[in-house]
């Protein structure tokens, strides 16, 4: 016996990725996600945080003597990569080991205060609760902590 069949399977009206558990849970998801790649990308960059505020300081003490927008941009990252190259070469010829720590605080502190104030931005955006942005703040200052440790 042969038995009729009605066709095809019926498809759902709406797609699954459309129905509101689905679309709560991919949002979550892509939220962490974002915000783990924006912290690492901020850890990363927050390594030049001396070298930058040196710049930075520079330039604007050029712009007030008058050395004219170029010139300020010329002397700022001028400045920038100096500092930069100045650390890097003084910790490579430091011999005692409490003058590089000195010197890696020199670099770690600013590092790790910016890393705390990006922290607690992105914390403001997503935690509600106080508490839980200071954990989250703490442990996100405490990843330069242990990244100059090394």
């Amino acid at each position: 016996m042969r038995t009729e069949s009605n066709g095809p399977a019926k498809m759902p009206d709406q797609p699954y990725v459309t129905k509101m558990p689905t679309m709560v849970v991919i949002g979550i998801i892509l939220t962490i996600v974002s915000i783990l790649f924006f912290c690492w990308l901020l850890f990363t960059v927050t390594v030049h945080a001396l070298p930058f505020f040196v710049g930075v300081q520079a330039g604007v003490a050029a712009f007030h003597n008058s050395a004219g927008v170029v010139g300020t941009i010329v002397i700022a990252i001028f400045v920038c990569d100096a500092t930069l190259v100045i650390g890097q070469i003084a910790f490579a010829t430091i011999p005692t080991s409490q003058a590089r720590a000195m010197l890696g605080l020199l670099y770690a502190v600013p590092a790790a205060i910016a890393d705390y104030h990006a922290t607690i931005g992105h914390a403001n955006l997503v935690l509600p609760s106080e508490g839980w942005r200071a954990v989250f703040t703490i442990m996100g200052s405490r990843h330069e902590r242990v990244h100059y440790a090394r």
